[in-house]
């Protein structure tokens, strides 16, 4: 096998195992009070550096892997991930824990503006390998909980952390052993150059960018979050036990992620507009239903919500890939994280606040026509673009 195919199966593990390395916690920690003698609101605070650290680490991230070596940053990922991984295992205090969380964060934070933007270098089919490594991270998020829960329940909530955390030790091993290490200035040696992009198009491309990425990751986080609540309290066969709403929302992100990879094949095929529009046009509608809708119909539109959402995703990491020279692709995708990042932290207490206040319909009524805005992004978006971006050009 090549070595660029082991280099992209790795960017796509690393994927799942970096979602799973962040969302270890927040299951664990309902087995942890004992050993601290700490309730579980304190100890989830403690949490706090963890996800600072996911979100603003992004950047230098991104700088580092564009000025020394991505493929180097994706070994420093895989190592440090899972030592500090093991160290959270072997906390003993609160300030050891939290000080190990913040470093599970710090390293976390080195994926997406890493990963995408090498996934990126090496992939020759951009968009169908974008999609495919979003299935990945869904993975990700979808089996943290399980296996946490596995783990805590068999051998307790220590083994939780240490036995991914020597995973991804492993991995960093293997990978070491099997992706010959370059530079990114090295790498971008051996590589064709892309055909040149108009600076207009590049323009209106990351201006749509900029409304999408931050509207639907406010979205699709809401959805992730509400998703479980609402088919508890709509869906009368659901809400009869934990285990059939969380079947019902696994299968709702399930539906996502199938769009993201789809999304992806057909950006590659018609280019990236004409697999927005359609995303765009699907968003404010499905939260509509999702606002007013009961039963089946319920899991209707929710399912069209995460498809719209979650593809939307993998929308905006193609535009990066076909709109930004390869010399600064990973401090972009840094900053569309952190913006992400941003816009997700806030969909939290907008659901709480307005579910306090008698439910979710307004809460999805509003959002229903911030997202129209979308619709705007995508009329602007450049009709079609398929290879990614070498450099800037001035507009003719």
């Amino acid at each position: 096998m090549s070595a660029n195919r082991h280099l992209i199966r790795f960017i796509n593990i690393g994927h799942t195992l970096d979602h799973v390395a962040v969302l270890i916690f927040p299951t664990a920690v309902l087995a942890m009070g004992p050993a601290f003698g700490l309730d579980y609101g304190t100890l989830l605070a403690l949490s706090f550096g963890l996800v600072l650290a996911f979100g603003l680490g992004s950047i230098p991230a991104g700088w580092l892997g564009d000025r020394w070596s991505r493929r180097g940053m994706m070994a420093v990922f895989f190592i440090g991930m899972g030592l500090s991984l093991v160290l959270t295992g072997f906390a003993t205090s609160p300030w050891m824990l939290a000080g190990a969380l913040t470093l599970v964060g710090v390293f976390g934070s080195i994926y997406h503006p890493v990963g995408t933007a090498l996934l990126v270098e090496s992939a020759d089919r951009v968009g169908r390998a974008i999609g495919t490594n979003a299935v990945f991270g869904n993975a990700g998020i979808a089996g943290a909980a399980v296996m946490t829960g596995a783990l805590t329940a068999a051998f307790g909530w220590r083994a939780a952390f240490i036995v991914p955390g020597l995973i991804c030790v492993g991995l960093g091993l293997a990978y070491l052993k099997l992706v010959p290490f370059a530079t990114t200035a090295e790498s971008a040696k051996g590589r064709p150059p892309g055909p040149p992009i108009n600076r207009t198009d590049a323009i209106r491309a990351l201006s749509a960018l900029a409304i999408t990425s931050i509207v639907t990751s406010f979205a699709a986080h809401a959805l992730m979050f509400a998703a479980p609540k609402l088919i508890e309290e709509r869906v009368v066969w659901a809400g009869q036990s934990v285990f059939w709403a969380g079947a019902a929302a696994t299968f709702v992100l399930a539906c996502g992620a199938i769009a993201q990879y789809s999304v992806g094949r057909t950006t590659d095929r018609y280019g990236v507009r004409l697999a927005f529009i359609p995303l765009a046009l699907g968003l404010a509608p499905a939260i509509f239903i999702t606002a007013f809708a009961s039963g089946p119909m319920l899991l209707l539109g929710l399912a069209l919500f995460a498809m719209a959402s979650f593809g939307q995703v993998t929308v905006n990491d193609t535009i990066i890939a076909r709109y930004t020279p390869d010399a600064w692709r990973g401090r972009a995708y840094a900053v569309r994280y952190l913006a992400a990042f941003g816009a997700s932290s806030a969909a939290i207490p907008y659901l709480a606040g307005f579910h306090d206040q008698g439910g979710f319909q307004a809460a999805f009524h509003l959002m229903a026509m911030v997202a129209l805005v979308v619709i705007v992004a995508a009329i602007i978006m450049p009709a079609r673009r398929t290879d990614p971006a070498p450099a800037l050009q001035p507009a003719e």
